[in-house]
């Protein structure tokens, strides 16, 4: 392993102090989401503490990122698909999943700037902290609503099949011996009678 250089041992001292706080800072940024996002206003008890579950490895990911001095890859980030996927199954838009997004990592930058002011960095470090951090945090954003989008659209696709399979029932008329709802639409009684126009 090479050697750091000042702003990298700059980066990962306030990586290490991030992450003895990192349970303290999703907690915040799961406060400030909800102050701030309208739709995670609204949302349930349940979702919001799903947020927090899922907020607390975010945050120990880029304390660990930042301790690392290392740049995010895809294959770090296994909880923004897991955090993505849950979201569009809650009914959370692109938009407000986003926004959520951008409110936390604001959040958390402001723990960077706590940190880096408690830790004395000089001015290069603390350029060379800014640097990264913006860099992390976009990384984490694009992964973010790529794994949204691919999983609105998994979804969507999977709508769409089960709707045509249901329609191509009904018009073949194999449907009438099903006993149980089909999840396409769940408010068609398969024990009525159906007539297909």
């Amino acid at each position: 392993m090479l050697p750091r250089s000042s702003t990298e041992t700059a980066i990962h001292r306030v990586g290490t102090a991030l992450l003895a706080r990192h349970p303290e800072i999703a907690r915040a940024m799961v406060a400030r989401i909800v102050a701030d996002v309208p739709t995670y206003r609204r949302a349930s008890a349940a979702t919001v503490d799903d947020v927090l579950v899922l907020a607390t490895p975010t945050a120990e990911l880029l304390a660990r990122t930042f301790a690392a001095c290392a740049p995010l890859r895809r294959e770090d980030i296994p909880v923004l698909r897991a955090q993505a996927a849950r979201r569009v199954h809650q009914g959370v838009s692109l938009e407000a999943f986003l926004h959520a997004y951008r409110v936390a990592l604001a959040v958390y930058w402001e723990a960077c700037t706590e940190e880096a002011t408690r830790l004395r960095l000089t001015r290069e470090a603390g350029f060379a902290l800014a640097r990264f951090a913006l860099e992390t945090m976009d990384t984490m954003s694009t992964h973010a609503a790529e794994a949204y989008l691919r999983e609105e659209t998994r979804v969507r696709n999977q709508t769409g099949r089960a709707l045509r399979d249901l329609v191509e029932h009904l018009v073949g008329g194999t449907w009438a011996g099903e006993r149980r709802r089909d999840p396409a639409a769940p408010g068609l009684d398969p024990t009525a009678s159906l007539v297909t126009v």
